[in-house]
């Protein structure tokens, strides 16, 4: 017999038994690598839910102090946001040359506006008068 080559002799045949064998080893692995990675879905999936839950938890605390706050600040919130709409609608004065923005100044005033304003210890705005009367300022 001559002497071989470990590097140089062909590799020796498997046997049908072990092509099965590694074939079985194969299933095997996959089917355990399927196994773990649907416990990890089911972990993560489980985690979410979990998070849902604690959202859902800080939604309505947070609801609840959006209400408390909006009662403490609604008296003021509504004078304030008056006062802006006022001073936006009258940047420019009275507008009696157009017709659109006097009357969106109409419909703000009567809005906020009592129907017996006295100004200078005089009921103004039963007639519009209040702001209507413009003659004595051109």
């Amino acid at each position: 017999m001559l002497p071989t080559d470990p590097a140089t002799s062909p590799a020796p045949r498997a046997s049908k038994e072990t092509k099965r064998g590694d074939a079985a080893k194969r299933k095997l692995g996959t089917r355990l690598r399927q196994l773990r990675y649907v416990a990890q879905k089911r972990e993560h999936l489980e985690h979410l839910e979990g998070s849902v839950q604690q959202l859902h938890c800080h939604v309505a605390r947070c609801e609840g102090q959006l209400e408390v706050l909006r009662a403490v600040n609604a008296p003021h919130d509504s004078a304030l946001s008056t006062a802006v709409e006022f001073f936006a609608s009258f940047r420019h004065g009275y507008q009696v040359h157009r017709p659109h923005k006097q009357a969106n100044q109409d419909a703000f005033l009567h809005s906020v506006m009592r129907h017996d304003l006295l100004f200078m210890n005089e009921v103004r705005c039963e007639d519009q008068q209040c702001y209507r009367d413009t003659s004595s300022l051109d």
